[in-house]
């Protein structure tokens, strides 16, 4: 262990080839510190090498179960912080790649990014409701909003959106948040809403606000 702190300490001393040679350590501690110096200081291909690691990370979350978020990888890339925003919104975007992996990745880029950064992901992914995991990110879009400082004023915005998903997600955040502020926009929405399925949405929301 002493000699593994020792090599940490001085990793940013070392050739680009020795960091290179460390992306496959068996300790993650050097390897997280291989991969993030680099993607800081390497060519592109040699932070594909950097990439190729992330990936594998990634490739581990196949579990839907909820304590994956307890998980080494998933850990580790939480830890990895922006060198593995690319990697995971390109997993995120892949249609071929494997549904829960991706559906992780997404739950992993609400912590990583800002909720301003992430929200376009989030609207590329409610566009098309058949995608395969269209309902787990409108789930987790309206865990999202609640989870900010003013959810009713970002739903109430939100209700304005041109994806018809986004406006759902809108209107869950809205019921879900049992605030009797949520009533006025969501019956001022409801007043111009023609999608059958946002309304569909707002009828339960409000009976949930009425509960």
């Amino acid at each position: 262990a002493i000699n593994v702190l020792s090599q940490i300490a001085d990793m940013t001393s070392w050739s680009l080839e020795d960091l290179k040679a460390s992306l496959t350590s068996p300790y993650w501690s050097i390897q997280k510190i291989a991969i993030q110096l680099v993607m800081d200081r390497g060519s592109q291909e040699d932070k594909a090498l950097s990439v190729a690691q992330i990936q594998k990370q990634i490739a581990q979350l196949t579990s839907p179960d909820e304590n994956t978020r307890n998980t080494s990888s998933y850990i580790h890339l939480l830890e990895l912080g922006a060198d593995a925003i690319a990697p995971l919104r390109a997993n995120v975007e892949n249609t071929a790649a494997d549904i829960v992996t991706r559906q992780w990745s997404l739950d992993l880029l609400t912590q990583l990014l800002s909720y301003q950064d992430v929200l376009p992901i989030f609207e590329g992914i409610l566009k098309d409701s058949n995608q395969p995991f269209y309902s787990f990110a409108s789930d987790r879009l309206t865990k999202l909003i609640l989870a900010q400082t003013d959810p009713i004023a970002l739903a109430s915005e939100l209700l304005n959106s041109q994806v018809t998903g986004v406006r759902i997600a809108a209107v869950n955040a809205l019921g879900e948040s049992r605030n009797q502020y949520a009533i006025t926009p969501l019956g001022n929405a409801r007043n111009v809403e023609t999608n059958r399925a946002v309304i569909a949405a707002m009828d339960q929301a409000f009976e949930k606000l009425k509960a």
